[in-house]
């Protein structure tokens, strides 16, 4: 049986702990995971070859999270890319600049079934080629990788 290619998604955090986190998360979703700390270094990567999925937090160094997405948005090569602000902001001024792009802010503190939701809201059904993980199964592989991350930095 042939493998298929799994949905890539360009995580962009400057937080290492929350970023190691979540790799490990999308990673238990069945995602292929890139990352960067750094908003300008993610439209780069961006224009070499557009992931599946962009989710990035709006503090970044070098370029923050609203003006990639706007960039993108005005992109000829990724316009249409799924974007998620995946942020521990409680801004409502960022909040509403980023769903005014018509890019949805999802809490780090939030449960993960409401950003799974959030995730299969904005990414096209056929991006999925295989069954879904459950979320259950998701969360502890994630801390499990999130602890091993940790580990291997110190």
């Amino acid at each position: 049986m042939a493998h298929e290619p799994q949905p890539t998604v360009l995580l962009v955090d400057d937080v290492n702990p929350a970023r190691n986190f979540y790799v490990g998360w999308f990673a238990s979703m069945n995602f292929q995971v890139v990352g960067t700390s750094r908003g300008d270094v993610a439209l780069a990567m961006i224009a070499e070859g557009p992931p599946d999925l962009l989710v990035l937090e709006f503090a970044l160094p070098g370029l923050c999270g609203l003006d990639v997405i706007r960039r993108v948005r005005r992109s000829s090569t990724a316009a249409d890319l799924p974007i998620l602000v995946l942020t521990s902001s409680s801004d409502p001024v960022l909040r509403q600049r980023a769903e005014t792009l018509g890019v949805p802010v999802v809490s780090k503190l939030a449960d993960p079934v409401t950003l799974w939701q959030t995730i299969l809201a904005i990414t096209p059904e056929d991006m999925w080629n295989r069954p879904r993980p459950s979320v259950a199964y998701s969360i502890e592989s994630a801390i499990d990788s999130a602890r091993l991350a940790r580990v291997r930095e110190s």
